[in-house]
């Protein structure tokens, strides 16, 4: 009888290691190609918005004959202004413009431009490569194949992944051919990303995964021996057939609606028919498990999309679609923090359109509403570069930082005198006659304690600019 046992509790027992593992490998084999599939996706369509977004923006033939002379024009350096930016602000690791020369390992690429980090330029790194610049470095043979292939497509997007780790880090690279006006694929636009994070993270979840099956896995076998000691016969005999047939269908399967597991029919009211449920739920769990991973890339994907629209909404004025004065505030909160740290260097602009009411009460609200949308569109065409602000029904302000600071005076006139030239053509109908009061004001660190302070000063010229116009406010 002993001899006849033995044997029969190492089957039980390699049954039910095998159930685990093949259980959980997949479990696991789901889950990691779900996160597989979502991360290059997701890259893919990433980096050909990013492309196209950067491909817009480059003049081509001029820069084509900035690679040919070896010498920067005005608009390479607005270009190199733009990519400095697009590193600085936007999830990537390099983003640069090369001529494949050669298809070999050594001096085998020419640099057109390179984006350059803020940290980059201020620690003085040594390796920046600029104009006309062969890296020392060179590309591997095999990413130069991708870019000589990339090269013979025009219009189209490639991707190449390292195989394996460069200098610059493990790198997964989407690449555009540049044309000039005659067609010519003179350059090749890249952008590198790195995904060693991410599926580092990928790692230690799948880590988590396994470590979970393994104790559950672990806890069953020994409970499930114990119990076995006395029931050895037809009832066990059942449970191993279901858990045998479940890894045979479960195996490789990568729909998790079919991890469907069979419970025997089991009616020992004792510890054998208590496992048996035990398995039919711990199965159902798995399976539960493996579908929520699945859904859960998808329900991240929909709420990031959701969570951007409603942000966009929350700080976007509905008629003008400028930002708005929730927006503004935000705006008023990070120059309070700039001037707090030393670093502030902005002036304000306030704009209050003059006639608004009564256009509103002779025309109609929606000849108001023409004249208000019209009027934003005169100040936005001026500061193009700055964001601007609805913060009433008749009044915009103006935040200026960088380029507009620097050329604030200019623009304050230029839009003086866009609103005295409009208001004066009295060809046109009333509501599309804009007139508007402005004001500018400088943040200056000896009188000013705050935002609010430059904006105080700003309105006030305003309302001076106002009176001088016989205007009511």
């Amino acid at each position: 009888m002993s001899g006849s046992r033995r044997p029969l509790k190492q089957s039980i027992t390699i049954g039910c290691i095998l159930f685990i593992i093949v259980l959980g490998t997949t479990i696991g084999f789901i889950d990691y190609v779900a996160f597989h599939r979502g991360l290059y996706e997701r890259n893919d369509v990433y980096l050909a918005d990013l492309l196209h977004y950067m491909d817009r923006q480059i003049d081509k033939d001029d820069l084509a004959r900035c690679a040919e002379t070896n010498t920067p024009s005005e608009k390479y350096e607005e270009l190199q202004h733009f990519l400095d930016t697009i590193v600085d602000t936007y999830d990537v690791d390099y983003v640069y413009i090369l001529k494949p020369l050669v298809l070999s390992d050594k001096d085998n690429c020419l640099i057109i431009i390179n984006g350059i980090t803020q940290e980059e330029y201020e620690s003085d790194y040594e390796d920046l490569y600029f104009l006309g610049d062969i890296p020392h470095d060179s590309f591997p043979l095999s990413t130069m194949k991708s870019f000589f292939s990339a090269m013979e497509k025009p219009g189209e997007i490639s991707f190449d992944q390292d195989e394996e780790a460069t200098e610059w880090g493990y790198d997964y690279t989407g690449m555009l051919p540049l044309q000039d006006s005659t067609g010519r694929v003179f350059a090749l636009l890249c952008v590198d990303i790195s995904v060693s994070a991410i599926r580092a993270q990928i790692f230690w979840h799948m880590l988590n995964v396994v470590v979970i099956i393994v104790i559950i896995g672990t806890v069953f076998c020994i409970l499930f021996l114990l119990w076995s000691r006395r029931y050895i016969t037809y009832p066990v005999e059942e449970l191993v057939r279901s858990v045998a047939d479940f890894a045979q269908t479960s195996h490789n399967q990568t729909n998790p609606e079919k991890l469907v597991y069979n419970e025997p029919r089991i009616h020992t009211k004792n510890e054998v028919e208590s496992l048996s449920h035990a398995i039919t739920q711990m199965a159902h769990d798995m399976k539960q498990y493996a579908v929520t991973i699945s859904a859960a890339e998808n329900k991240v994907t929909n709420l990031q999309q959701n969570v951007a629209k409603l942000d966009v909404l929350a700080y976007q004025d509905a008629l003008t679609h400028v930002k708005n004065k929730a927006s503004y505030d935000r705006a008023m909160a990070n120059l309070n923090a700039k001037i707090a740290g030393k670093e502030a260097e902005f002036a304000i602009v306030m704009v209050d359109l003059n006639y608004l009411k009564r256009i509103n009460d002779t025309y109609g609200h929606e000849r108001g509403n023409d004249y208000i949308t019209g009027s934003c569109h005169i100040i936005c065409e001026i500061f193009e570069h700055s964001p601007v602000y609805r913060i009433g029904g008749d009044e915009f302000t103006v935040i200026l930082e960088r380029r507009d600071y620097n050329d604030r005076d200019q623009l304050y006139h230029q839009l003086l005198n866009a609103f005295s030239e409009s208001s004066a053509e009295e060809s046109r109908a009333p509501w599309l006659r804009y007139s508007a009061a402005a004001g500018m004001a400088a943040f200056t660190e000896k009188t000013d304690t705050s935002a609010e302070d430059v904006f105080k000063n700003a309105d006030k010229i305003m309302y001076e600019n106002k009176l001088s116009m016989h205007s009511c406010r």
